[in-house]
Formats: C-alpha cells, sequence, structure tokens
C-alpha cells in the first residue's frame, strides 16, 4: 500500500522480477508519493473523452451532411439541374449502380444516399475511440487481474485500427509510405504479449502505469498511421463535398435569375446553399484527428519519463474537445436550417 502522507511504497511479497533494472520503478515511488500517478490517470482519462468527443462529431457531421446532399441532389434532379443515371442493371450486367451528375456532365458521383461522404472517417474515428477506452480501462482498473484484461482489450482494438487503417488506405488509394504500417501483418495472435505478468504484491499504481507504458507504445504506430490516412480520406471527402455543394449554390443562383425566380423560397435556398457551403469550409474534421494524434505521442513521452509532455498532451487534448464542440454546433445549425427549409416547403405545398 502508498501512505501518502508519508510517501512511503510498500511492495508486499517477492521482488519484482520483470523489470528489475528498469529506474521507472524508483521514479515511480516519488511520482505516486507527489501524485504524478494520478495526472496520468487523468490525462489518460482526458484522452479518451477527446477521442470520443471526436467521434460523435463526426458521426454527427457525416449524418446531417448526407441529409443535406441528398436534399440537394433530389432538388436538382426534380428541376433538370441535374440527371441520375443506372449504369449497368441489364439481364446480363455484371454491375448494377447508379451515377449522379450535373446536366453538361461536368462530375459523375455516386449519390449520397448510397454511399455516405465520411465513412471512412467515421470508421477510422469509431477504432481511435475504442482504443483509448482500452487505455481508460487500464488507468481505472482497481486490481492486477482487471489491468491485464484491459491491456489485452488494447492488443484487440489495436489490431482493429490497424486493419481498418490499411482498408480505409486501399479504398482511398493511398500511396508510397504512407500506408506501411497499416498495410503490415502485425502480430497479434497472442494479445497477452502486451501484458506485463506482474508478480503477488505488485503494487496496483506501478503495474498502471506499466501497462500504459506498453500500450501506448504499441499504439504509438498504428495511432500516427492511422491519423495520417484520416487525413488523406478527409481531403478526399472535401473534393467530393465541395463539388456537390458548389454546385449547389450555382443551382441556387440560377433558379433566382430565372423569369420569376425572385421568390422568398428561392432566396431562402440560395442563402442556405451558401451557409451550408461556409460552415463545411470552416470545419475541418482532419484537424481534430492531427491534434489527436499528438495527444497520443505526447502521452506516450509523459508516460515513459517526460513530464513536460503532458501538459503538451492536455493542450491538445483541449483543441481537440473545442474543435468537436465546434462542428457540432455547425452541425446543430445545418439541421436547424434543414428543419426550416423542409417546414416552409410543406407550407407552400412543394415537393
Amino acid at each position: 500500500m502508498a501512505r501518502s502522507g508519508s510517501g512511503l511504497v510498500v511492495v508486499l511479497g517477492v521482488a519484482i522480477t520483470r523489470r528489475a533494472t528498469r529506474v521507472a520503478a524508483v521514479l515511480l515511488a516519488a511520482s505516486l508519493a507527489s501524485g504524478c500517478a494520478r495526472d496520468y490517470h487523468d490525462a489518460v482519462v482526458a484522452f479518451y473523452d477527446a477521442a470520443n468527443a471526436n467521434q460523435a462529431a463526426v458521426v454527427s457531421n457525416q449524418t446531417v451532411l448526407r441529409d443535406i446532399l441528398v436534399d440537394a441532389e433530389r432538388e436538382a434532379f426534380l428541376q433538370r439541374e441535374a440527371r441520375l443515371d443506372a449504369v449497368g442493371c441489364e439481364s446480363d450486367s455484371v454491375e448494377c449502380r447508379l451515377e449522379f451528375g450535373d446536366r453538361a456532365g461536368v462530375f459523375k458521383l455516386t449519390p449520397a444516399a448510397m454511399e455516405p461522404p465520411m465513412q471512412n472517417i467515421v470508421a477510422l474515428a469509431g477504432d481511435l475511440k475504442g482504443y483509448a477506452a482500452a487505455l481508460k480501462a487500464i488507468a481505472e482498473s482497481n486490481a492486477v487481474a482487471d489491468v491485464e484484461a484491459a491491456v489485452d482489450d488494447a492488443g484487440g482494438k489495436l489490431k482493429k485500427l490497424v486493419d481498418t487503417t490499411g482498408q480505409v488506405a486501399s479504398k482511398i488509394g493511398a500511396t508510397g509510405g504512407q500506408s506501411t504500417v497499416a498495410a503490415t501483418n502485425i502480430d497479434w495472435a497472442t494479445p497477452a504479449a502486451l501484458a506485463t505478468k506482474w508478480v503477488l504484491g505488485q503494487y496496483i499504481r506501478s503495474a498502471q502505469l506499466d501497462a500504459l507504458q506498453d500500450a501506448t507504445s504499441a499504439g504509438k504506430k498504428p495511432v500516427e498511421e492511422s491519423v495520417v490516412i484520416y487525413q488523406q480520406a478527409a481531403e478526399q471527402v472535401r473534393r467530393v463535398q465541395s463539388a456537390r455543394l458548389a454546385q449547389s449554390v450555382t443551382e441556387a443562383r440560377t433558379a433566382l435569375s430565372l423569369p420569376g425566380g425572385r421568390n422568398a423560397r428561392n432566396y431562402e435556398n440560395y442563402l442556405q446553399s451558401v451557409m451550408i457551403y461556409q460552415g463545411f469550409i470552416d470545419k475541418k474534421p482532419a484537424a481534430m484527428a492531427t491534434s489527436l494524434g499528438g495527444a497520443h505521442t505526447k502521452l506516450t513521452e509523459a508516460l515513459h519519463g517526460s513530464p513536460r509532455s503532458l501538459a503538451e498532451a492536455l493542450k491538445l487534448i483541449d483543441d481537440v474537445i473545442a474543435q468537436a464542440a465546434a462542428l457540432q454546433k455547425v452541425v446543430a445549425a445545418f439541421q436547424e436550417a434543414q428543419k426550416q427549409r423542409l417546414e416552409a416547403k410543406k407550407a407552400g405545398g412543394t415537393p
């Protein structure tokens, strides 16, 4: 047991045999006495909170942008500003798919209803949250057996993150060294390889620190790699959504210029289309991933004896949470605008 008042750490049972020469064991006693272990616990929990906020924000954004784009495509098609083509779909076809394009054939895209634009980002964000949850479980465990179970879970979550990163990298055509780690077949056949088999009586805080060091070290490359692929996926989303949303602005402006087009409905549609596009430009899901990856790196450094890195990790964690909150506000504004537009259409008897 540790007596915080005296700074004395009593280790029951036999001497620690694994890493007996590690200086970290000595430093840990001092950190426990000074309260630093609690700081690491709080930082790990905060890292999970940031990963959770990131995931929630991109899921909300995915849903709202899909609905916005589906609505814009529907309006464009009904107003003959765009076309919807079935490709294949014959009795002897090997494929059957839809293509949505503008009237002049400038671009062709899978309709948003068929392939949500941010699904790759959502998948990566979900796996980053899963890994962060495993780290949180380690930090909050009350027994060595629970710590070991949480470390095993961290190994499984890292394997899933690596697999998803590789799948997304392949889907978006990531090239060069950027997808090297994601494509590597890392042997996670026995996730317990990450775990430390602690001897009877080892102090729980020491077990937690040991486990967090192992887990974050193992996660360093997979997390870095997932962030790189996340950024590339976000850039592809930006290009696709820019094409869709720019067309929405053009169509709304054209509607205003037609004979009899200067009416309240077309005016509101034009304002909304510009607001949606501007909001899309302002929010940057990739920035959240960058800050989250940086926070993981700094947290890993702090757990390995660099206390100054802890403050940097917490700052990056705060950045992620602030960016996620800002994105959620934009999403809420989009939802409200869409709601008002639908109500106006119903009131006016339009389809």
